[in-house]
């Protein structure tokens, strides 16, 4: 899905025209380079991103595990040739999660990066997991998210929990993990089980796009249809932003805390929106 990184303005119809765009500070645009597929000669969709502690890039890719040190790239197939949906760069090793298949890039002996599955500690009752979407790195564990299945991993064994229906997403706010459940609701994870938090009504009619902390108490939670939400002690309530609004309309498809603590929202029809934590419009 390729967006344009761009300055947004916003017009008001009928109410205001301009009057918000005339709000907005212009602080110009970010240095973008755009690698085509032709560059990398791997798949068009990259569905995920991590950096190693190297520095080196690494993108779930069509193709498999794409690699970028800054000068070059190179791809990694997987051993099944499935698309690779999700990557997460931990110490030394790059744990990645595709089509039936969970597992980790490290160096072998001769100093050369290779394929490590760990499908084989699945039990053989839930070798059919389908896609992985989600990887976290929680308490010394690799956590693996399908909307099937959820794999811990530690001390080279697999813990497996399953729904009673289908899971959604998973989200990390801080040091917890969340859930949603389609037939119960949102959901963290607790040592190797799942504690319910919440059966508010938003989880069962939206896909939650993010969760990320506003306070030590308080999580926005950003819906697909409805816009974003804030949770303090399993209550919710609607976040009354500047930017709210917005976001409902435009279909709202991300977010992430950014390094200076404003926000950064992705929207599938209108491009990026950046905020302060009180949802003040800043581009």
């Amino acid at each position: 899905m390729k967006h344009a990184l761009k300055i947004f303005a916003v017009v008001i119809l009928c109410i205001a025209p301009y009057s918000l765009q005339a709000q907005i500070k212009g602080v110009g645009l970010p240095f973008i380079v755009n690698h085509a597929n032709s560059d990398y000669n791997a798949g068009t969709q990259n569905w995920s991103i991590t950096q190693s502690h190297t520095g080196f890039m690494y993108f779930a890719n069509n193709d498999g595990i794409l690699e970028f040190d800054g000068t070059s790239w190179q791809i990694f197939p997987m051993t099944n040739a499935s698309v690779v949906r999700s990557v997460l760069a931990v110490d030394d090793k790059i744990y990645a999660g595709a089509f039936e298949d969970i597992g980790y890039l490290a160096l072998d002996n001769n100093g050369q990066m290779r394929w490590n599955s760990l499908v084989d500690l699945i039990p053989a009752q839930h070798a059919n997991f389908d896609e992985v979407w989600r990887i976290f790195h929680h308490n010394d564990r690799i956590i693996f998210q399908s909307f099937s299945h959820i794999f811990i991993y530690q001390n080279n064994s697999i813990e497996v929990i399953e729904p009673l229906s289908e899971f959604r997403f998973m989200h990390q706010v801080e040091n917890s993990l969340y859930i949603v459940e389609n037939s119960q609701g949102l959901m963290t994870l607790r040592n190797d089980s799942l504690i319910l938090v919440s059966n508010h009504p938003i989880f069962f009619r939206n896909e939650i796009m993010f969760m990320l902390p506003l306070t030590h108490q308080r999580i926005l939670i950003g819906t697909s249809n409805e816009g974003i939400f804030v949770m303090e002690s399993g209550r919710l309530t609607s976040w009354m932003s500047q930017v709210s609004p917005y976001l409902a309309m435009q279909n709202l498809f991300s977010g992430v805390l950014l390094k200076d603590g404003n926000f950064a929202f992705g929207t599938i029809r209108d491009g990026l929106y950046v905020t302060d934590n009180r949802g003040n419009i800043l581009q």
